[in-house]
């Protein structure tokens, strides 16, 4: 996944920048540091986190899940934000945030109140008071935005929550990494289930089998209690993301089942296969999920359609296309090439409809 995932030709301009005209400008990257695979895994492993009481975590969430830059944020990383954000307090009348000042924190209230004042506010003029819950400096998440209003803790002091750039960066951009390296095991060892093995590229076949199954994963989510792979998803495969299932089989064998295992039907016409590093369980009656369990899923017949037209392909000319040039098979619905794209998309149109923002 690219750093540079917002682009400045989709964000409202800061008052004062004016549009230019003439030659097309070449988009730019509006994050302020370059940040890597590497760096944003490095950053996403070691993130801090900052102790809080039930009452304040939940009230940040609430806080931040207001926000447009992260509204679409899945549930866990959202809660990593959460973690991230440090409380800071100030006396009455102490500078939170300079006007003018180049951001590097978003801030949200939790106690007392936080005076506002603008650029153009007179030296009477009374000012905006921002109460708990209120964000400020949104856009410096994303990149050092200069603010607009100065920030002043008002009368009696405030406490504000302080979630860094950087810190953001490697939450969002590191989790996206370890979720495609996770996919991508999760796709091979289906694909060593199918018999195909690692299924490398070959041949005239530009692509691997792994990232071609991978196309076809979509997401399934269990609460505590339920019965994985009932009812319509009766013949579908699932192979463990997170969270902890147990599978019971004929005569109360029992198997548990955590991060790689799988259960479902992989082939049509298969009897249904319950397995995980350690073994397989014959006969599986049930499997139920233990605590909340995220799965990624195969719809029925899918995995024996990659593999076959992934050997079409390597077979030079039995795939679409012809000339042994693979044309793999489209995603289905809600595949997983859609996730990161579909929220992002969703961000930035929210971004483009902006009137304004607090900074």
């Amino acid at each position: 996944m690219p750093s540079a995932y917002f682009t400045m030709d989709r964000l409202p301009r800061p008052s004062g920048m004016a549009k230019k005209r003439g030659r097309r400008q070449r988009r730019r990257s509006i994050c302020g540091e370059s940040l890597s695979e590497a760096s944003a895994v490095a950053l996403h492993d070691a993130r801090p986190v900052f102790a809080k009481t039930a009452g304040q975590a939940a009230a940040l969430r609430a806080a931040l899940s207001g926000a447009p830059l992260l509204r679409h944020l899945p549930p866990e990383q959202l809660g990593m934000a959460v973690d991230a954000a440090q409380l800071r307090r100030y006396a009455g009348g102490a500078t939170i945030v300079e006007r003018g000042a180049l951001g590097s924190h978003m801030y949200v209230v939790e106690s007392g109140a936080v005076a506002l004042r603008g650029a153009g506010a007179g030296a009477g003029a009374a000012a905006e008071v921002a109460l708990p819950g209120r964000r400020l400096c949104e856009l410096a998440i994303l990149y050092p935005a200069p603010s607009e209003e100065e920030a002043v803790a008002a009368e009696g002091g405030a406490a504000v929550w302080s979630l860094e750039r950087v810190a953001f960066k490697g939450i969002v951009v590191g989790a996206e990494v370890r979720r495609r390296q996770l996919r991508a095991t999760l796709a091979r060892r289906v694909c060593e289930l199918t018999g195909a093995g690692a299924g490398g590229a070959g041949g005239a076949g530009p692509l691997e089998l792994p990232a071609l199954m991978a196309c076809n994963f979509t997401t399934s989510s269990f609460a505590a209690g339920d019965e994985v792979g009932a009812g319509a998803d009766a013949s579908a495969f699932f192979v463990i993301e997170s969270g902890t299932a147990e599978a019971e089989g004929e005569g109360g064998a029992r198997l548990r089942l955590e991060q790689g295992g799988y259960c479902g039907v992989l082939t049509r016409g298969a009897p249904p296969a319950v397995g995980n590093a350690t073994g397989v369980l014959a006969g599986a009656l049930t499997v139920r999920a233990l605590t909340p369990l995220r799965c990624v899923r195969l719809a029925p017949g899918a995995a024996a359609e990659v593999v076959a037209a992934w050997k079409g392909g390597r077979g030079g000319g039995a795939a679409a296309g012809g000339g042994g040039s693979m044309v793999p098979p489209p995603p289905r619905p809600g595949g997983a090439d859609a996730f990161a794209m579909g929220d992002m998309a969703a961000i930035l149109d929210e971004l483009a409809g902006l009137d304004a923002m607090a900074l």
